[in-house]
């Protein structure tokens, strides 16, 4: 750990100090127990569980009872990999379509476009059946 946390807004720098670590990769699934990181951080239980219930609002550790608190894989953290595809599914060849639906997956395709994103339409009839799961 680099820093410790300043008596100024001392929850919020707690937060801030355990999201860096975080990103960092110093902890890969769970936070290590309440005990521990009073003790690395230099801050009172109170103060850390006031911390972690902001991270947890913010989506950054999840919690249960009686379990450690498991971090949340973020995007671009290199724990998940985001993907610049977007698939659409249908029964139907894109000749078949209703027009109004060939419009809107156009008008689809040109949006995911402008936000860096591309479209592939897959076309399998299986995919509308009692079992997908083959088709996909």
């Amino acid at each position: 750990m680099n820093r410790l946390p300043q008596r100024l807004s001392l929850v919020a720098q707690t937060a801030a100090v355990l999201k860096d670590e975080i990103k960092a990769g110093r902890w890969k699934n769970c936070l290590p127990g309440e005990h521990e990181l009073c003790a690395l951080l230099h801050v009172g239980r109170v103060t850390l569980r006031s911390a972690l219930t902001q991270l947890q609002r913010e989506g950054w550790v999840r919690t249960s009872q009686g379990k450690r608190r498991e971090i949340v894989p973020r995007r671009g953290s290199g724990i998940l990999k985001p993907s610049d595809r977007v698939v659409f599914l249908t029964h139907l060849p894109l000749q078949k379509l209703p027009m109004f639906a060939i419009v809107w997956i156009d008008g689809l395709r040109e949006h995911l476009s402008e936000e860096g994103y591309h479209l592939e339409v897959h076309e399998h009839p299986a995919c509308y059946s009692g079992r997908p799961e083959r088709a996909l």
